[in-house]
């Protein structure tokens, strides 16, 4: 692979890492909002104890998953500080140690990022499941009737 090719396929990653995090993060919050203006609706009623612990640990998750996202952009937004330095210093050769103790630090946030960004993923997915299975616990019996 040459490197041009190895710089596109990297630019394309982060950007669709970077509209990745994004729809998370649009997702989860309008979730939230969801949530929150139907609890806040006056003829907004839980029919049983389930309904509301689901709907409870549902917005619970997703306002974890939020924190997750926010802290994930404040990562990689390091993490580019950091490549923006290494790109400044790279043509000095006299900073050849400064380089490669900023690419160590470089790879430990990109590390940081992957983890962050699964735990978020698996986090949106456990908190969307248990608001989804909160409100068909709210809907149940109007379908069934």
């Amino acid at each position: 692979m040459t490197n041009e090719s190895f710089t596109e396929w990297q630019e394309r990653t982060l950007i669709l890492r970077t509209k990745s995090i994004n729809i998370f993060l649009s997702i989860t919050l309008a979730t939230i909002g969801f949530i929150i203006s139907k609890i806040l609706d006056k003829e907004f009623e839980f029919r049983n104890c389930c309904a509301a612990v689901f709907l409870g640990l549902g917005a619970s998750v997703l306002l974890i998953n939020t924190i997750a996202l926010l802290i994930l952009m404040l990562n990689r937004l390091k993490g580019f500080r950091i490549t923006t330095q290494i790109a400044k210093k790279r043509s000095d050769p006299q900073c050849t140690e400064q380089i490669d103790e900023l690419r160590k630090q470089s790879l430990a946030i990109d590390n940081k990022t992957h983890c962050i960004f699964q735990t978020s993923v698996f986090l949106f997915l456990i908190g969307e499941v248990f608001t989804v299975i909160g409100f068909g616990i709210q809907i149940w019996p109007k379908l069934v009737h």
